[in-house]
């Protein structure tokens, strides 16, 4: 088992599953998926972060040396459902019952449970209940181990697609969506925090965006957002004077973007947040999207909290 236990240092890959991609017609599929690849690209090189992407059916897979810094980067890529660090071997049994084994003991005591969940693509001389059932019976005869399919200890996944096989323990969630870049250019003018978060909506579901400030506090927290989920930092500064909504159109003339992204949502005083809509959309000739309108001031601090947005 020498072997096997000398694996478990590190992962050497990731899996990366995206969701709504693979819904869409196979031209566009192909399109919004080099969109995704790209973006992982980006977001690593400037993280200084080695690796290699490989495109596989419904996959993609990043090997790197960096695992954990590349995880946390990835995990932040818009259009990613998850991903998970995984362990890469062949397509062989007797491999995948010996690390199998070796993770859960490294995991689980004597006497604790674990689950496998098997999944297999490709043709093989075996089903996915076959590899269940094989790998749990060895790891069962090695030591005291029982299985729960329902409420185990830990649950090991084991995922075959062709001769490569890939073990990994856990599913780390990211924001889903489509991929930054694959819808319209919208702009954002930010006068606060809700208005980053108001753009983080609009960009998980594929927008790109621009975004317009007056003061340079906020800027500096909008930084922040941009390093987190990797957005290009097009940022635009037009003063608060009497052309300001003059500069603003220019810029959404020249840049051609499609709509106006604002953080408005309702508060305790509704008559004041829909007349400032009224005045929004009576300066921009491009529709107003208030993807906030219907969150209350709790939740707003809370989702902000998790996207990393200064408050």
């Amino acid at each position: 088992m020498c072997f096997y236990l000398s694996l478990f240092v590190q992962t050497d890959c990731i899996l990366v599953r995206y969701g709504e991609i693979a819904l869409k017609s196979r031209a566009t599929r192909k399109n919004f998926e080099k969109i995704l690849r790209n973006n992982i690209k980006k977001a690593l090189k400037i993280n200084n972060i080695s690796f290699d992407l490989i495109t596989m059916q419904g996959r993609i897979l990043v090997e790197s040396e960096d695992i954990k810094k590349a995880v946390d980067v990835i995990s932040h890529v818009f259009g990613i459902t998850s991903i998970s660090p995984a362990f890469k071997l062949d397509t062989d049994l007797i491999q995948i019952s010996g690390l199998t084994f070796s993770l859960i003991d490294k995991h689980i005591n004597k006497g604790q449970s674990f689950a496998l969940r098997v999944t297999r693509t490709g043709n093989h001389p075996f089903s996915s209940q076959d590899v269940a059932i094989n790998v749990g019976s060895f790891v069962q005869k090695q030591k005291d181990f029982t299985v729960d399919l329902t409420n185990p200890d830990i649950e090991v996944f084991i995922e075959i697609r062709d001769n490569q096989s890939y073990l990994f323990l856990e599913k780390i969630s990211g924001p889903g969506g489509m991929p930054r870049g694959s819808q319209g250019r919208m702009v954002s003018i930010i006068d606060s925090a809700y208005d980053l978060l108001a753009s983080w909506y609009l960009l998980k579901r594929g927008c790109d965006m621009l975004y317009i400030y007056s003061d340079e506090k906020i800027l500096n927290d909008a930084d922040t957002f941009f390093s987190t989920w990797h957005i290009p930092r097009h940022v635009f500064y037009c003063g608060k004077n009497d052309d300001f909504w003059d500069q603003v159109s220019m810029i959404i003339s020249n840049k051609q973007c499609q709509a106006i992204c604002s953080g408005i949502h309702f508060s305790q005083n509704r008559n004041e947040d829909i007349s400032l809509i009224k005045s929004l959309k009576q300066q921009v000739s491009i529709p107003v999207l208030t993807p906030l309108i219907s969150f209350g001031s709790e939740e707003l601090q809370k989702l902000c909290k998790e996207k990393r947005i200064k408050t």
